[in-house]
C-alpha cells in the first residue's frame, strides 16, 4: 500500500512537472499594423477587455520565421502591413521577444 501511495504521488508530480514545460509559451493572433527592422506591431483582441490593442514583439536570428509551413529569413518573409500573424513568445523569459513568427503560405498580394 505505502508503495502504491509513493508511486501515486510521484506520478502526479511528473504529470505537474511536464505541464508546466509547456505552460509559459503565449501565442498572440492577431493583424500586422507596422514592420521594423528588428521588431512587428500587431492588433490583437485583448481577453480581458474583448477590445483590439497593439502589441510590439521584437525578433532576432533566434527567431523562428514561418510563411506557412516553411522556414524563411526575415528578407523572404516579406511581412506586410494587414494580414494575419501569430506571435509565440515565452512568458518567462521575455515577454517581447518572439519565438517563433508564423504567417500565411502566401503574403498579401501574391
Amino acid at each position: 500500500m505505502k508503495l502504491l501511495k509513493t508511486f501515486g504521488i510521484l506520478t502526479i508530480a511528473l504529470c505537474l512537472a511536464g505541464t508546466s514545460l509547456f505552460a509559459h509559451q503565449v501565442t498572440f493572433k492577431g493583424t500586422v499594423v507596422s514592420i521594423e527592422k528588428a521588431s512587428v506591431k500587431i492588433t490583437v483582441v485583448d481577453e480581458k477587455t474583448k477590445k483590439p490593442v497593439q502589441k510590439s514583439f521584437d525578433f532576432d536570428k533566434e527567431t523562428k520565421i514561418l510563411r506557412g509551413d516553411k522556414v524563411v529569413s526575415i528578407d523572404q518573409a516579406r511581412i506586410q502591413k494587414g494580414e494575419k500573424i501569430a506571435v509565440t513568445i515565452d512568458h518567462d523569459a521575455d515577454e517581447t521577444l518572439a519565438i517563433v513568427i508564423r504567417l500565411d503560405s502566401k503574403a498579401i498580394g501574391e
